[in-house]
C-alpha cells in the first residue's frame, strides 16, 4: 500500500472520531486545528519516507546492477581462465605424447646401437677372409699382413671388384662393334664380315660346283665343311677327316662324328646323333673342349655358326632348333613346337636366314632369329636329296656334286 493512501485514510478516520467525540463542544474547533497540523506532519513524514524509499530503491538498484556487472565480469574472466587452462592441458597432453614417442624412439635406437655393437664385436673377432672381402666369386687367402684375393677370369682389383674390359684392345676389325662380357667379348660384325674379330670376308655363294671330279678318301660323306684356311672337313658317321686344299689327308680324328661346322673363330664343331655334346677341335684336328647343351636328353644333329659366335643346332629329341652359347652350352629355342617333324641339316645364308631341312617333313624352311618361318620349300624327294637345297650334303663321295643354296 502506498503511503499517500495511508495518510488519507488516517485523516478520514480522525475526522470521524473527532465529530463523534466532540460534537457540540467548544473544543471541537481546536481539535480540528490540531488535526490539520497532525495531518500536515503526517504528510511531511510521508514525503520524507517516500524520498527515503526512492533513494533506497535507487541505491539498491545501483548496488544490484553493480553486483550483476561484477558477477558478469567475473564469469567472463572465469570462462577465459577455463579456456586458457583447457589449452594448457591440451598442450601438456601433446607434450607428454611427444615425450612418450621420443622415449620409444630412444629405446629403439638404443636397441639398434646394441645390435651394431654386438655385430661390430662379432666382426672384430672374425678373420679377414671371414668378412668375405673378395667379390665376384673371388677366392680369399689369409696372409700375415691381411689377405689377398685370387680373382676368377675376367676380374681384377684388390677385391676382384673390377670387370676387365676385353674391348680395350679394340679386337673387332672392319668397323665391327665390340660387346664386353665377363672374361670374353663378342664382335658384332657388319653384314659383309664374319668371324670372332670380323676378319672373315663373306662373299656371295656360288651356284656352280666349286670343284669337280675330286674324290676324298672317305667311305660316305655325311657332312662337309671348309675352313677359312681352305681345309676340307668331312664326316662319314664312323669318323671325321681333315684334308688340305689339294685333298691330301691331314688327319683322321677317329671319332664317330655325324655333323660338322666351322665356327666364327675358325674352329671345328662336331655333333653325333646320340649325344647332347658338342666337340670342338682346331682346324688341324687338335682337341679343344666339349660342352653339353642344356636340353634334356638332346640328340643333336646339324649345326652351323652365327657371326656373333653362337651356334645354331638341330635337336632330334625335341624336334626343335636352338641357338647355343658355344662356351656355356646354354640353349635357347628359336623354332616353335611343331615347326619341324625332324630338323636335320642347317645353314645360314648371307641375309641371316636360318635354313633347315626337315628329315621326315620332306621340306626346307627358312627361319628368322626370332623363329618366324620366312619360307617353306616342299622338295618332294627322299631325305637324302633335301640336303642339296641347304648346300650341306653332297649325296656322293665326289665334291663335284656339292652345290650352294639357291635361296635368297
Amino acid at each position: 500500500m502506498r503511503l499517500g493512501s495511508l495518510t488519507g485514510l488516517l485523516t478520514v478516520f480522525l475526522a470521524v472520531y473527532i465529530e463523534d467525540t466532540y460534537a457540540g463542544t467548544s473544543c471541537c474547533h481546536k481539535t480540528r486545528e490540531e488535526l490539520k497540523e497532525m495531518i500536515s506532519l503526517v504528510s511531511a513524514i510521508e514525503e520524507t519516507l517516500t524520498t527515503k524509499m526512492s533513494d533506497l530503491k535507487a541505491g539498491i538498484k545501483e548496488e544490484v546492477s553493480s553486483l550483476a556487472t561484477g558477477i558478469s565480469s567475473d564469469v567472463d574472466t572465469l570462462t577465459a581462465g577455463i579456456s586458457t587452462l583447457t589449452k594448457m592441458v591440451s598442450t601438456l597432453s601433446n607434450a607428454i605424447s611427444s615425450i612418450k614417442t621420443d622415449v620409444s624412439d630412444i629405446k629403439a635406437e638404443n636397441a639398434g646401437i646394441k645390435r651394431d655393437i654386438a655385430a661390430l664385436v662379432k666382426t672384430l673377432n672374425k678373420t679377414n677372409c671371414e668378412l668375405t672381402p673378395c667379390e665376384n666369386d673371388g677366392t680369399c687367402n689369409e696372409t700375415e699382413n691381411g689377405y689377398t684375393c685370387q680373382c676368377k677370369s675376367g676380374y681384377t682389383g684388390r677385391n676382384c671388384e673390377t670387370d676387365i674390359d676385353e674391348c680395350d684392345s679394340s679386337p673387332c676389325q672392319n668397323e665391327g662393334t665390340c660387346i664386353d662380357e665377363v672374361n670374353r667379348y663378342t664382335c658384332k660384325c657388319k653384314a659383309e664380315f664374319a668371324g670372332v674379330n670380323c676378319t672373315i670376308t663373306i662373299g656371295r655363294l656360288k651356284t656352280k660346283p666349286i670343284v669337280t671330279n675330286r674324290t676324298l678318301t672317305v667311305g660316305f660323306i655325311h657332312d662337309i665343311a671348309v675352313t677359312c684356311s681352305g681345309h676340307i672337313v668331312a664326316t662319314d658317321i664312323n669318323t671325321a677327316k681333315i684334308y688340305d686344299r689339294d685333298y691330301t689327308l691331314i688327319k683322321d680324328i677317329g671319332k664317330e662324328f655325324s655333323f660338322v661346322t666351322v665356327t666364327s673363330d675358325d674352329k671345328l664343331a662336331f655333333t653325333t646323333f646320340s649325344s647332347s655334346e658338342i666337340h670342338f677341335y682346331t682346324t688341324d684336328g687338335s682337341f679343344i673342349r666339349n660342352i653339353n647343351v642344356t636340353v634334356e636328353g638332346a640328340r643333336l644333329t646339324g649345326l652351323t655358326s652365327l657371326s656373333t659366335g653362337e651356334l645354331v643346332v638341330c635337336d632330334g629329341k625335341t624336334d626343335r632348333v636352338y641357338i647355343v652359347d658355344q662356351y656355356t652350352g646354354n640353349a635357347t629355342p628359336i623354332s616353335a613346337n611343331g615347326t619341324f617333324e625332324t630338323p636335320n641339316y642347317v645353314t645360314i645364308n648371307n641375309k641371316g636366314v636360318i635354313i633347315v631341312t626337315d628329315y621326315h617333313g620332306d621340306s626346307v624352311k627358312g627361319l628368322s632369329r626370332t623363329g618366324s618361318v620366312l619360307f617353306r620349300r616342299d622338295v618332294g624327294c627322299s631325305p637324302w636329296c633335301q640336303d642339296r637345297f641347304t648346300g650341306l650334303y653332297s649325296g656322293s663321295r665326289s665334291l663335284g656334286r656339292q652345290y650352294s643354296p639357291a635361296y635368297p
